[in-house]
């Protein structure tokens, strides 16, 4: 589980930082992975099912981001948007039925589920996968044009567009990329299951959270970060297996990566006052 969350936290960091929120990045990752199950089992190309699961999750970017722009509070947006996700997953599968990737014949299968279960020499190939889409985002953010537009828009907008900045373009732009990373995150977890399901991701939204604001008291004190947000899916995949451990439950969990978000917040206020 740890490459999904890897993806779906820097799905929901990309809406923070652009002072916006994405609440249907857990269902998205869920209807992506049902598509891209989908497709495969009707069209048998592994190469064609990646891409209906990054399109989809594409498509669910362009519509928050286009809603958002003309005036609909990203909340509303993106919890909307979430419960229409979850009716197409219902749809897409007959009721709630899982898709069963592991059963199809080999020829269909193996080359799709190698992108969760195979190896690259000795690394997994969700390792290289996952750093990959680290540098390649952390590049976009932090070295490119439109990652300082980012984090213009995310600082103040009005500023950014009195400067002419294209604020709505880039704004859709940033939530196309959330899109597309909780696609990546929904498609590596139905190659490393094989199974596709409704509410398959849907520990994704909590975690994506609480790894996003441990992120900021890590690097950029008081930011919502790309490098933060990777040591918070640290942080929080040792938690989790950590209460496992120790046998105490998911509620447990629950209760403790809740107090984690109230503790990074304060922190990331206290830190931003300081400065």
């Amino acid at each position: 589980r740890v490459m999904p969350l890897r993806l779906g936290a820097r799905a929901t960091t990309m809406a923070l930082v652009l002072r916006g929120v994405y609440l249907a990045v857990a269902d998205g990752a869920s209807l992506s992975a049902v598509v891209a199950a989908w497709t495969l089992g009707a069209a048998g190309n592994p190469g064609m099912a990646v891409a209906s699961g990054l399109l989809a999750g594409r498509g669910f970017g362009v519509l928050n981001g286009g809603l958002i722009v003309i005036g609909v509070p990203a909340l509303v947006a993106t919890l909307g948007m979430m419960f229409i996700i979850k009716t197409m997953q219902l749809l897409t599968t007959g009721g709630g039925q899982p898709i069963l990737v592991m059963i199809m014949p080999p020829a269909k299968s193996k080359p799709f589920l190698w992108l969760g279960q195979g190896y690259l020499g000795p690394a997994p190939v969700q390792v290289v996968f996952g750093l990959l889409v680290l540098g390649l985002v952390y590049l976009v953010v932090y070295r490119m044009r439109a990652g300082r537009y980012f984090h213009a828009i995310g600082g103040n907008v009005r500023a950014a567009f009195l400067s002419g900045v294209k604020t709505k373009g880039y704004f859709t732009l940033g939530y196309v990329m959330s899109g597309v990373l909780a696609a990546c995150a929904g498609i590596m977890n139905v190659t490393r299951t094989g199974i596709a399901q409704p509410e398959g991701s849907s520990y994704l939204l909590l975690d994506s959270f609480v790894a996003a604001y441990i992120g900021s008291i890590t690097f950029y004190k008081g930011k919502l970060n790309i490098l933060g947000t990777a040591v918070g899916v640290l942080f929080v995949s040792i938690l989790t297996n950590g209460v496992t451990v120790l046998g105490l439950g998911v509620v447990y969990q629950y209760i403790f990566k809740g107090c984690l978000i109230f503790i990074a917040v304060a922190a990331a206020r206290f830190g931003t006052a300081r400065e």
